[in-house]
């Protein structure tokens, strides 16, 4: 799982400085495909826990609290409490 983590955390960062220094609309829109597919994946908090673990970046960090919020907002309900008590104390 870690290194899975880690591939997510690398794609978010290259996806966030693709966007960046972006040239022209088609390297932009990829980019924002990344991104857009990170915040809507099934295991979105964790992997969003995940980025917030490995990277200063800001903008792979707003990015992450972002998979996090949406990830929350999905299935808050269905969470494990231990998964609720995580977020808590990671985000918080």
């Amino acid at each position: 799982m870690a290194e899975d983590l880690d591939a997510i955390a690398t794609a978010v960062v290259d996806a966030c400085v693709a966007f960046q220094t972006a040239t022209d609309a088609a390297q932009r829109a990829a980019a924002e495909r990344v991104l857009l597919d990170f915040r809507r994946a099934d295991g979105a908090v964790a992997f969003g826990l995940g980025v917030l673990a490995r990277t200063a970046l800001p903008a792979a960090q707003f990015h992450a609290i972002g998979a996090i919020h949406d990830g929350v907002a999905r299935g808050w309900a269905s969470l494990a409490p231990a998964a609720r008590e995580q977020i808590e104390q990671g985000v918080l």
